[in-house]
């Protein structure tokens, strides 16, 4: 069994002028969204339709602001598919990647340029697959927080899907020496590397005295 590391930056931590920042990021944002959704619910002469379009635009900024929250709390907006302290905030989620899906494939979309301005602001991530990825990125650094290392047993009950995502990232790395298709990029290895990922899976042998 492994032993914890004692490590005080194993809670997010985020710098005051940061929160400042985005707090301030999203009063402007508000601001320029508001004036923009104004203008969406005004167009035609159907009133109900008007008061429905302004009723989405509210409900847009209320999960807008739920998501800012969740950011200056964990330090990223990847809210997971599963999150049982805001269900409905991943389900709005997963529909903002869907609308700007359809937007990019030049279908009718919700996603207007200042909603993709306003998330992107927020470091919002849309390619789902990306965000799983940075989802566990985040994980293998909260455990090496807790136990100083990344060999993450391959039996880890507390985490299966990171014990997966681990093996995955060793095989597809292989791949990519060897040339072969691989999801492997260089961005990626460059944040592995960041945390001393173990690409063997095997501890480094310990230096005699």
């Amino acid at each position: 069994e492994k032993e914890e590391v004692s490590d005080q930056s194993h809670q997010p931590v985020q710098a005051e002028i940061e929160v400042a920042k985005a707090v301030n990021d999203q009063l402007e944002l508000e601001q320029s969204l508001e004036q923009s959704e104004k203008k969406r619910t005004t167009k035609g002469n159907n009133s109900a339709s008007v008061r429905f379009r302004s009723h989405q635009a509210e409900n847009w900024m209320e999960k807008y602001e739920e998501l800012l929250d969740y950011r200056l709390r964990n330090g990223d907006c990847l809210v997971p598919n599963n999150y049982p302290q805001n269900p409905p905030l991943a389900e709005w989620v997963k529909r903002q990647r869907y609308q700007f899906k359809l937007k990019k494939q030049g279908h009718h979309s919700s996603m207007s340029d200042d909603r993709v301005a306003a998330l992107e602001k927020l470091g919002f991530v849309w390619n789902s697959h990306d965000a799983v990825w940075e989802t566990r990125y985040s994980e293998l650094k909260q455990y090496k927080s807790i136990f100083g290392d990344t060999n993450v047993p391959s039996n880890y009950e507390e985490n299966p899907k990171l014990s997966i995502w681990i093996k995955r990232q060793r095989r597809q790395y292989k791949f990519l020496n060897e040339g072969k298709p691989s999801t492997m990029t260089s961005y990626r290895v460059e944040k592995l590397r960041e945390i001393d990922f173990s690409w063997s899976g095997r501890k480094p042998k310990k230096s005699q005295p």
